[in-house]
C-alpha cells in the first residue's frame, strides 16, 4: 500500500535526518571546543606578549634611568672641573698680571735709574 510505503519512506528520511542532525551537533560541539581552545591559546599568547612588553618597557626604563643618572654625574663632574679650571685660570691670570706689573715697575725703575745716572753725569 502506498500510504504504508510513504510512511516507511518518511520514517527512513526522519531517521536519516536525525543521524545528520546528531552528526552536525557533534561537529558543532567539536568546532566550539576547538574555537574555545583557540581563544584560550590566543588569550595566553596575548597575556604572554603583554608580560614581555611590560618587561621590555621596565628594562628600557631602567636603562634610560641608569643612562640619565650617568649623564647627570658626568655633567656634575664637568661642571666641577670647569669651576676648578676657572678658579685656576683666574689665579694664573692674576699671577701673570702681577708678574707683568713687576716687570713694568722694574723696567720703569731701571729707566729712572738710567736717567738719574745721566743726570748725575751731566
Amino acid at each position: 500500500d502506498k500510504n504504508a510505503m510513504e510512511i516507511l519512506n518518511l520514517e527512513d528520511t526522519a531517521e536519516a535526518n536525525a543521524r545528520k542532525l546528531k552528526s552536525l551537533e557533534s561537529q558543532l560541539r567539536d568546532k566550539a571546543a576547538a574555537t574555545s581552545i583557540e581563544h584560550k591559546k590566543a588569550d595566553i599568547e596575548k597575556k604572554s606578549m603583554k608580560e614581555k612588553h611590560a618587561k621590555a618597557l621596565k628594562d628600557m626604563e631602567e636603562r634610560l634611568r641608569t643612562e640619565w643618572e650617568e649623564r647627570e654625574r658626568q655633567y656634575q663632574r664637568e661642571k666641577e672641573e670647569s669651576r676648578l679650571a676657572t678658579e685656576q685660570d683666574k689665579k694664573q691670570i692674576a699671577q701673570r698680571n702681577r708678574d707683568e706689573q713687576r716687570a713694568i715697575t722694574k723696567t720703569m725703575e731701571e729707566k729712572m735709574a738710567e736717567q738719574e745716572a745721566r743726570f748725575q753725569a751731566a
